[in-house]
């Protein structure tokens, strides 16, 4: 059976089978429940919440070392709305009305938010980890790892769009080179989680010609058809 090592919440690692079962006991019957489907506070069985089978493994971000947050967190994203645990991203616990001694709900919301936010600890590195396992709720976590990382993001996306808009290109240097070193530059602004559409893409490029290439870029400056990025390097090398 193939499994998935994960970090408890208590810092212990936790085996998490990719085939859906913990301690050999299947998680699923068809009715969303098992034999061994933990009972919380009133006795009563809870929903399972879902854990994740091969596919949902597959979909599992790499754990976040402080780099990329906001590719990491869009992929975190998708893994749990997977699980059907984003809502704990976003949702505060329930109110109990006064007098009711119904625990079930309360239970039940308690038991998926220690589900969601034990998967967002689980893909922090180490030192992360230490530093957020005292989060009291998922959406706690998440919204401390937004303050910290969001804002560290901003400062590479502005570093990146400096590096676009102040690439200038010369004759002295192989030409091909430079296109090349400002695609780099156009992957890493996707990197960062901005979009570029072609036509910028494609215009930005001709307008950093350098002189030597004036008369093609004349040309192209003037062509009413549009062309792609592909095609301008293609005729670049050309």
């Amino acid at each position: 059976m193939t499994i998935d090592n994960q970090v408890g919440l208590d810092g212990q690692n936790m085996v998490a089978p990719i085939d859906g079962t913990i301690g050999g006991s299947a998680l699923g019957n068809g009715n969303g429940l098992s034999e061994s489907t933990p009972q919380f506070g009133s006795g009563q069985p809870l929903t399972n919440p879902s854990m994740p089978g091969a596919v949902s493994v597959g979909l599992m971000p790499e754990k976040f070392g402080g780099n990329g947050f906001k590719t990491w967190q869009q992929k975190m994203l998708f893994f749990l709305t997977n699980l059907s645990l984003d809502k704990y991203l976003k949702d505060d616990a329930p109110v109990v009305p006064p007098g009711n001694t119904d625990s079930t709900i309360m239970d039940r919301w308690t038991q998926s938010d220690f589900l969601c936010k034990g998967w967002i600890l689980s893909r922090l590195i180490d030192p992360l980890y230490n530093v957020y396992c005292e989060a009291k709720t998922s959406k706690q976590l998440w919204l401390a790892l937004e303050k910290k990382y969001k804002s560290e993001d901003a400062g590479c996306q502005k570093y990146a769009t400096a590096k676009f808009l102040n690439f200038k290109m010369v004759d002295s240097k192989p030409i091909m080179e430079q296109v090349e070193a400002l695609q780099l530059i156009t992957h890493e602004i996707a990197a960062e989680g901005m979009s570029i559409c072609e036509i910028f893409t494609v215009n930005s490029f001709i307008e950093k010609l350098p002189p030597g290439w004036m008369d093609f870029k004349n040309y192209l400056t003037h062509k009413r058809k549009a062309i792609t990025l592909e095609d301008l390097i293609v005729k670049l090398r050309g």
